[in-house]
């Protein structure tokens, strides 16, 4: 059942309005996020804290799914960062377009971390984030830099590399 949602999330029409179209992209990140796998020391005892740098508007829908959502038994709890110094605590960020131009200070900075980096600016699985959400015409797909993701130490489910657009490095060039 699990499979078949990202499925139709991987697939479906991005709606046309601002609102719906945030309400998605926040959606899509929880629905990527239920099948990564992160050591367990990197998750504490407490919520599955999620960092939203910019993207005003993805950050307040997934506030809306944190109260009646979890992520590996924990609560989710959503958090606005005002830069990539405010990603100690968090498991997850999610970096909108409108902060693009701090992409590489974010990655540095989560270099050598179990941080799963997610974003909407063009480019950025190419560059070493390890999901990024791209429109293709009406669909919103997303594409995966999987050695990224294992040099931090999370497990991306080969079900999810299944349903990515793209996977870096490709498979096979390990």
């Amino acid at each position: 059942m699990i499979l078949g949602v990202s499925v139709a999330l991987a697939l479906a029409a991005v709606p046309s309005s601002g609102a719906s179209r945030e309400a998605f992209k926040a959606a899509m990140i929880y629905r990527l996020a239920t099948f990564v796998a992160w050591p367990e020391s990197a998750l504490g005892d407490g919520s599955f804290v999620i960092g939203v740098l910019g993207a005003s508007d993805v950050a307040g829908q997934l506030k809306e799914l944190s109260g009646a959502q979890t992520i590996g038994g924990r609560p989710i709890e959503v958090r606005r960062i005002d830069g990539a110094a405010q990603l100690g605590g968090c498991v997850l960020v999610f970096v909108g377009q409108d902060r693009g131009g701090e992409l590489e200070e974010v990655l540095s900075r989560a270099s050598g971390r179990s941080l799963l980096t997610v974003s909407d600016v063009e480019g950025f699985a190419s560059r070493g984030g390890m999901i990024e959400l791209v429109r293709d015409g009406r669909k919103l797909k997303f594409e995966v830099h999987r050695g990224a993701a294992t040099d931090a130490g999370l497990r991306v489910s080969s079900r999810l590399l299944e349903l990515a657009a793209a996977v870096y490095p490709p498979v096979g060039d390990e």
